[in-house]
C-alpha cells in the first residue's frame, strides 16, 4: 500500500498538519511498545513450545526455527493453529528483525534506546541516522527513526520512515501497525483498516492490531449504512 507522505504538510508549529499532537498520541504509544518488544529485555526470548525447536531446549525429530529461511518462518506463522503454536515463528522473526548483522549497528541501536529513555531525542536521531547510513535497508532502524521523529513532532518524517521500513521489509508488520495508526489518527479509517489488513495477512496473531481491525470496521460499515 502505497504510503503518501505528503499528507503531514509541515506546520509553523514544528506539528504536521492536519493532526494535532494529541491526534498521534496512538501512534506514539504503539510506536514506542514496537521499539521496547525489539530491545534487550524485550518480548523476543523464545520459549519451548511442543513440536518447535528452540535452542538449547531441542527435543529430536522436530523442526528448529533457527535453521527455517524467512519465507519459512512467515508461512509457518500463517499456518499456526493458535497463538501459543504461532509464537516461536514470530519471535525468531522478529529477532532476525532487530539484528543489523554489523555489532557497530546493533551498538549504535542500543546506544538510541538508552537516548531515547533519557529523553534525548536529538542524539537518539544522530544515532540511528549513523545506523542508517552504515545499514541503509534496515528496516527497524527505520521504525524506530519514525517513533523518534513522531515524538518530536515530525509526522512527515515518521510517515517517510515507516514507509522505507516496509520498502526494504514488507514483511514488517511493526511498520504496517504503525501507518494504521498514522492513518487512524487521521481520521482515515478506511485506509487504517487496508493497513492492519495487510499486518495480519503476515501475521494474524496481532491480538491488538485485530482488536483496532475490527473497531475500524464496525465504524466504517456503520458510517455507510
Amino acid at each position: 500500500m502505497p504510503i503518501d507522505a505528503s499528507r503531514f504538510r509541515p506546520h509553523p508549529s514544528g506539528m504536521s498538519d492536519p493532526a494535532p499532537l494529541s491526534a498521534f498520541r496512538s501512534l506514539g504509544l504503539l510506536l514506542a511498545a514496537l521499539w521496547l518488544a525489539c530491545a534487550p529485555g524485550g518480548s523476543l526470548a523464545s520459549d519451548a513450545l511442543p513440536g518447535i525447536r528452540v535452542e538449547g531446549m531441542e527435543p529430536a525429530g522436530t523442526p528448529s526455527v533457527r535453521s527455517m529461511s524467512a519465507t519459512e518462518l512467515v508461512a509457518g506463522l500463517r499456518r499456526a493453529p493458535d497463538a501459543r503454536a504461532a509464537r516461536p515463528y514470530q519471535r525468531e522473526l522478529e529477532r532476525r528483525r532487530a539484528q543489523s548483522g554489523s555489532d557497530t549497528v546493533d551498538l549504535l541501536m542500543d546506544q538510541a534506546l538508552r537516548a531515547v529513555r533519557s529523553g534525548e531525542s536529538g542524539r537518539a536521531l544522530d544515532l540511528l541516522d549513523a545506523a542508517l547510513l552504515l545499514r541503509p535497508a534496515f528496516s527497524e532502524a527505520f521504525v524506530r527513526r519514525a517513533l523518534v521523529r513522531f515524538q518530536t513532532g515530525d509526522g512527515g518524517g515518521a510517515i517517510e520512515d515507516l514507509a522505507a521500513a516496509l520498502e526494504a521489509d514488507p514483511d514488517n508488520w511493526n511498520a504496517l501497525e504503525g501507518v494504521a495508526a498514522v492513518f487512524r489518527s487521521l481520521g482515515d479509517d478506511a485506509a487504517a483498516v487496508a493497513a492492519y489488513d495487510q499486518a495480519l495477512a503476515i501475521n494474524p496473531w496481532l491480538t491488538d492490531a485485530r482488536d483496532a481491525r475490527d473497531e475500524l470496521t464496525e465504524e466504517v460499515d456503520g458510517r455507510e449504512i
